[in-house]
């Protein structure tokens, strides 16, 4: 029975576990264009201008393009090289982790997971990675438009930090306040960890992408982050370990172009970054839109992606490093932070990886010679 339960959780990509319901949440192509389909006279910074919208010069600012969210279908008039740029300077993950992809870190073997928002389950950024869906308490009047943003954050195929990993996704209601709705997904997860007799096949790292601050019962999903580090995996989300910044669309990789905070609250609310979080660009980025083979280039911010991407990182070192425990994981993901002039700390990808390389060789190196002191003290005997 425990193989056969393992083999549905592969074969079913939007199978559902533990009794929970599950429910179709792809919207047919008239609703999302409706949705996304609200004309204005003059578009102001930070507007949402998604869907078969058409703006002529003197209704939009070529200068207010970088902080708008629109997709392909968005028309300006005049601004079409702007609008190109943007979309495809945005699907650049930052902090230089191309480099690392072009060097075949890409996460590659590594299984990770999602708890967040209703997923569009159809997508060419994340075709043929979803390992298995579920939803927990589903509500069948939720009639947002599914997101594959998180997604395509952590392994997306031109937009992903670890665009090598698969993954399981576990949605939550988006309304939801209570913390047991997000401590009953993670303890789906663990689930399908017992059925998994191949350690290199577990669930490795799994992201909240949702905020907590506020939330009922707040105890239970503590309790359920501790029961997933023992059992070996990272769980990251957004509070107290993350912030959100954002970077120049055209030169992704130059830090000293980078900000704290998003486009939009670069004051007040995310304005300035709390002790012991790490930053990472969830703004101004092009992420997997609301049909299959759709992008929207995000002008604002959205901090709760912070913790897919840094999941994503995590994944990279994981894949350098299949045997590093959680606790050592999240310990050198601190340390290799990068740390700017005005004391922004930043996520460093590519110090966190050499620094994974470093901790495997270290390890292997103290084993070597515990085994040979065992077989000197064998021999004396």
């Amino acid at each position: 029975m425990k193989k056969l339960i393992v083999v549905f959780f592969l074969a079913c990509a939007c199978a559902g576990c533990g009794g929970e319901s599950e429910k179709s949440l792809s919207p047919p192509a008239e609703q999302t264009a409706k949705l996304f389909s609200q004309v204005r006279e003059e578009l102001e910074p930070f507007d949402d201008a998604r869907g078969a919208n058409a703006y002529a010069a003197g209704e939009y600012s070529v200068a207010d393009m970088i902080t708008y969210t629109f997709d392909e279908r968005t028309v300006f008039e005049g601004g079409e090289d702007t609008k190109a740029a943007l979309l495809e300077g945005g699907k650049n993950p930052g902090l230089s982790i191309r480099a690392l992809h072009e060097d075949g870190v890409i996460g590659a073997g590594v299984n990770a997971a999602i708890i967040g928002s209703p997923l569009l389950t159809k997508h060419s950024e994340y075709e043929g990675k979803i390992l298995a869906y579920n939803t927990i308490e589903p509500d069948d009047a939720d009639l947002s438009v599914p997101d594959g943003s998180a997604a395509s954050v952590l392994a997306g195929e031109t937009t992903g930090v670890a665009p090598g990993v698969k993954f399981y996704y576990v949605s939550i209601p988006n309304d939801t306040a209570d913390a047991t709705v997000a401590a009953k997904a993670l303890d789906w997860i663990l689930s399908v960890n017992e059925y998994i007799d191949d350690a290199t096949r577990k669930i490795r790292v799994v992201a909240l992408t949702r905020v907590t601050s506020g939330w009922e019962n707040i105890d239970a999903w503590k309790a359920a982050k501790e029961r997933a580090e023992r059992d070996g995996i990272v769980t990251l989300e957004p509070d107290g370990m993350f912030w959100p910044c954002y970077y120049e669309p055209s030169a992704p990789n130059n830090i000293n172009l980078y900000a704290i905070g998003t486009p939009d609250k670069t004051s007040g609310e995310f304005g300035e970054q709390p002790e012991n979080t790490l930053a990472a660009p969830v703004a101004r980025r092009t992420l997997a839109g609301s049909a299959d083979r759709s992008f929207v280039y995000f002008g604002k911010g959205m901090f709760e992606l912070s913790a897919a991407y840094a999941a994503g990182v995590v994944a990279l070192g994981i894949q350098e490093y299949a045997e590093i425990t959680s606790a050592d994981a999240v310990d050198i993901l601190t340390k290799s932070s990068y740390v700017t002039v005005n004391n922004e700390t930043y996520l460093n990808p590519i110090e966190f990886v050499d620094n994974v390389r470093k901790k495997k060789e270290a390890d292997e190196a103290a084993k070597s010679a515990e085994d040979a002191e065992g077989e000197t003290a064998s021999s004396t005997e």
